[in-house]
Parts: C-alpha cells; structure tokens; sequence
C-alpha cells in the first residue's frame, strides 16, 4: 500500500498522551517496586481486556513478584546462617564458660569439709543453761503453749481433732 493512501492519525487529545506516559510509567516502575508490581498486577486481572492490552506489564508485575519472593527467601537463608555462625562463635564459649564455672562451683562446695557442729546447737545449749530459761519453758508449756505451737506446725488447711469437735 503506497504511503499517500494511508489516512493520517488524528491528533492525540492531552488525556490520551499524558494516560499512555502513566502507563510507560508503570512498565519503568514495578520492575523496581514490588507493592506496585501487586497494585497494577492486581488491577489488569480485574479487567480481562485491559490485561490483554497490557500483557507485558502484567508478566513484568509477574516477574517482579517472584524477584520478589525470590529476595526474601534469600534474605531469610542470609540471615538463618549469620544467626547460627554468631551463635556458634559468639556463645557457644561464653556457655561453655558458664557452664564449666558452673560445675566448678559445685565441685568447690564438694571439696570443702564438712561442718564439725551445727552453730544453733551450741547457742541452743548455753541458752539453756540461762537461769531465766527454765521457768520461761515451764509457763510456756502450762499455759498450752507448746500444744498451740504443734497445731501451727500441721499443714494450715487440716483441721485438729478438737477443732472438728467443737464445730
């Protein structure tokens, strides 16, 4: 077909200029931007026939949410692994230490010899001895103290034989 029988273009309207550079646009931008990859992916599979006029943007949102995808795997293997060689570099001695302190506490205390007498025995048997201590004892026992103090001495929710009785 020669050129002087092809009918000439109509002049684009602005709206129509400016609505195709948006769209250049956005075949520049989701290949950078994930969150618009899924927008503009999201709207072309909302409309069919927008989705067939602009297939290349919507395999490139496509492409770019298993970049995407693909980023974050990576990022959580890269960081699975620089957690486990810190761990393993920086921990693993400091608990080896704490637990070799540890067992060297308990092998410490093992080794020290025991005790000759019970301190409270000797500070028990010179109160004892006291002049005052006798007759405190004995008024004490009179007055139903010791009988008082063997009920406390029972666990707190069980009931003494008396106390049933008079219920």
């Amino acid at each position: 077909m020669p050129l002087e029988s092809v009918p000439p273009r109509p002049p684009r309207s602005a709206l129509r200029k400016e609505e195709e550079r948006v769209w250049v646009g956005f075949y520049q931008r989701v290949g950078r931007d994930h969150a618009m990859a899924a927008d503009v992916m999201a709207q072309l599979e909302a409309d069919p026939l927008m989705k067939r006029q602009h297939l290349g943007l919507y395999l490139r949102c496509k492409a770019a949410q298993r970049r995407h995808k693909e980023r974050q795997a990576r990022h959580k293997r890269v960081g699975l692994w620089l957690r486990s060689s810190l761990r393993t570099v920086l921990l693993g001695p400091v608990l080896a230490l704490v637990q070799f302190l540890a067992s060297g506490w308990n092998l410490l205390l093992a080794s020290l010899p025991a005790p000759k007498a019970e301190p409270a025995n000797s500070q028990a048997r010179r109160l004892a001895r006291q002049p005052g201590f006798a007759a405190a004892r004995a008024s004490f026992e009179q007055e139903g103290g010791l009988a008082a103090s063997s009920r406390s001495d029972r666990h707190p929710g069980a009931a003494a034989p008396d106390d049933r009785e008079a219920a």
